[in-house]
Parts: structure tokens; C-alpha cells; sequence
């Protein structure tokens, strides 16, 4: 197979001009489009390259990943496409933090074989579920919430989860549904915990705002504002690895400005779905504890 069939891109996920230019010039030869996108969430990033429709295999490469053999990079790339994988990377298990998942790929370099995966998405995929890659999960619990979303015939599912810190353990317990507007007023963003139905998503446009910050308090609030029914599990069925490096728990000017704006695009959705007069309180009080409290005192 020639790659010159194949329509290619190399994807950036950039924050540091200088460091983007001086990577790329190492595969500018190639002559593959490249695509930096800037001010992206992990989600937002590989959501833009999968919308991509001029582009069946995606080449991701970090800024700081420098490319020093270029028909290797292209011989992987007709191997993926020859041998039907959805992703060849680099094994990420040396660190301790992912232990339980020895065999992920890094997000420094993949190669994405994006036509395989849209053809997954438009499968028969029944649930969406988030799982952050230094996490693990029991080996139960998405069968254990699909059972309860079926049997109460309903959006959403979730549960508790255990936090791993520090060589301690500790139950993070979820709130117990009683309406959609307590919920929407008590939720911990702890999306890694939620099952959601993939028709009710797709039904609903219910997305990721394309911000750093916030990002998944607001695809959760969205969801919580749309689903019909929503079912609780009374079980801590996932497992959280605190890592107190992620940038989740970085405070600087510019992950408060994305916060900003991932709360705006919530208030637009509202808006545009007509669910903002009757989430009214709701949502302001989300904003002020998620947004205007954490901008003051954290």
C-alpha cells in the first residue's frame, strides 16, 4: 500500500510556539499537512482531530517529541492502516502512577487510524464512559451501571469512587439522586464515574466545551439538564490515582480565563435548549462554587 493514498495529517497539541517550531522542521519534508491546534482539553484535542474529515490517519505528535527517522513514521503509518489497528504508540507503564494500566499509550506520539474509528463511533456503541488513563476501574462497573440504566430505563448512570493518594485510600462518595435540579446543585465533577447513554448525547448535542478548565463540570451539567431519568448506584466501582502534577490541579491566569469560558458555553446551551429559565438557579449557583469561589480562595 502506498501512503500517498492515504490522506494524512500530523496533529499538534501545542502551547509553546518556539518549542512547535523547532519539532517541526523535522518533518516538514514530509510534505503531510500539519495541524497545530493551541488552547485544546485533552477531550477537546482528539475531538477536533476526529471532525476532521479531510483526514483518514492521524499522526499525533507532541511539541516536545522530536521525529528522527521519517520513513519509519510512514511505514508505521501503512502498517496501522494494513493490519486494521485504531492506534500504534509507545507503552506508557514505566511511571508508578500507571501501574494499572501498563500497556496505554503515551500521548506524546500515535497514530491514529481515524476512518477505523469513526467506523467504531457509528457502530453499535450503546454508552459513552470517560476513564482517565491513570485510573482503573472494577471489572464490574460498566456492566453494573449499564444493567441499572437499562432496568431504570435511563440517561445517565453513576456511582462512588476510591481515591488512591499518598498510599492511602479514601471513599469519595457520590450524591444521592433525588431530582435533576439537586443534582445539577451538588455534583462533584467526577465524570470517570457517570455512564451515559450515546444516543441521549448524540440526541441532545451534549459536547465538551474546547477549553482546559471546567470542561467536563460542564458537559456533566449539560447532560444532568437534558436526561429524562438518572439512576445512582449505590457502589465505589472506580479508582482515582491522585497525580499532583496534572494539570487539573495548576492554578494560573490562564486555566481561570478557560474556566470563564467553558461556563459561558454552558450558559449559551442553556440558552439555546431553552432550559435556562428553569435551571436559572441552578446554574448561577454552579458558577459561583465551580468558577467565582475557586478564582477567589483555591
Amino acid at each position: 500500500m502506498e501512503t500517498k493514498k492515504i490522506r494524512i495529517k500530523i496533529f499538534t497539541r501545542s502551547f509553546s510556539l518556539e518549542l512547535y517550531t523547532l519539532s517541526r522542521t523535522l518533518y516538514e519534508g514530509l510534505e503531510i499537512p500539519i495541524v497545530r491546534l493551541t488552547d485544546k482539553s485533552a477531550d477537546g484535542y482528539f475531538f477536533s482531530i476526529l471532525k476532521d474529515t479531510e483526514c483518514d490517519v492521524a499522526i499525533n505528535i507532541d511539541e516536545d517529541a522530536f521525529l528522527i527517522n521519517p520513513d519509519a513514521l510512514l511505514e508505521l503509518v501503512n502498517f496501522v492502516v494494513e493490519h486494521n489497528y485504531a492506534n500504534v504508540g509507545c507503552p506508557d507503564g514505566g511511571m508508578a502512577l500507571r501501574i494499572f494500566n501498563p500497556i496505554i499509550t503515551n500521548p506524546f506520539f500515535n497514530v491514529l487510524n481515524l476512518k477505523l474509528i469513526r467506523t467504531k463511533l457509528i457502530g453499535k456503541n450503546e454508552i459513552n464512559a470517560f476513564v482517565d488513563a491513570d485510573d482503573w476501574l472494577e471489572k464490574d462497573m460498566l456492566e453494573t451501571l449499564l444493567t441499572a440504566a437499562k432496568q431504570k430505563h435511563t440517561d445517565m448512570a453513576y456511582c462512588h469512587a476510591w481515591e488512591h493518594k499518598a498510599n492511602k485510600m479514601c471513599l469519595l462518595k457520590s450524591v444521592t439522586f433525588r431530582s435533576n435540579k439537586q443534582l445539577l446543585s451538588q455534583f462533584v465533577a467526577r465524570l470517570w464515574t457517570i455512564l451515559f447513554r450515546r444516543d441521549f448525547l448524540l440526541k441532545h448535542n451534549i459536547n465538551f466545551p474546547l477549553t482546559r478548565s471546567a470542561e467536563d463540570s460542564c458537559m456533566i451539567a449539560a447532560a444532568i439538564m437534558q436526561a429524562s431519568s438518572i439512576v445512582f448506584v449505590d457502589k465505589p466501582l472506580y479508582h482515582y490515582i491522585v497525580y499532583s502534577e496534572s494539570v487539573s490541579h495548576k492554578r494560573d491566569k490562564q486555566r481561570i480565563a478557560q474556566k470563564y469560558a467553558s461556563f459561558s458555553w454552558l450558559f449559551k446551551y442553556a440558552k439555546e435548549t431553552g432550559l435556562y429559565d428553569f435551571y436559572y438557579c441552578q446554574l448561577w449557583w454552579i458558577y459561583f462554587k465551580k468558577v467565582v469561589l475557586v478564582t477567589l480562595f483555591k
